[in-house]
């Protein structure tokens, strides 16, 4: 598609090793997705057509529920607890943002999954357990 430039071309096509390449109905701008992360042109129409072909696989799987609170604690002294409630409900992802700003320290705490039982069992084991640290 591209004669003027070759070489250019060329190192658009390399895509990482893995991947598979999403067709362009608008351009010759390259995207793939690898695995669960979908890499689209800049270009809006490109981007746009190309998601428009894809787009029904964002409709598969279950949705993903999350429950979040911010802690003033430090993450070290809930650490434990955070490991614990991975450990118990492997379903459940957990994420712990620690800030330090002018208004002090705080641990923002996210749990998701697509299994809402599971997300508010482990939801409501960490909030007691935090309680109880803090």
């Amino acid at each position: 598609r591209f004669t003027r430039d070759p070489e250019y071309a060329a190192r658009w096509a390399l895509l990482p090793r893995g991947s598979r390449p999403l067709a362009n109905p608008m351009g010759g701008a390259p995207g793939f997705a690898l695995e669960n992360v979908y890499v689209l042109p800049g270009l809006p129409s490109e981007m746009e057509a190309m998601f428009a072909s894809i787009e029904e696989e964002f409709r598969r799987g279950s949705p993903i529920e999350t429950w979040r609170r911010v802690y003033r604690t430090y993450e070290s002294v809930i650490a434990a607890s955070l490991a614990e409630t991975g450990e118990r409900w492997a379903g459940v992802l957990v994420g712990s943002y620690p800030s330090f700003g002018a208004g002090g320290f705080s641990v923002e705490v996210v749990l998701k999954s697509s299994d809402a039982k599971a997300l508010a069992e482990a939801a409501a084991w960490l909030a007691a357990a935090i309680e109880e640290s803090s």
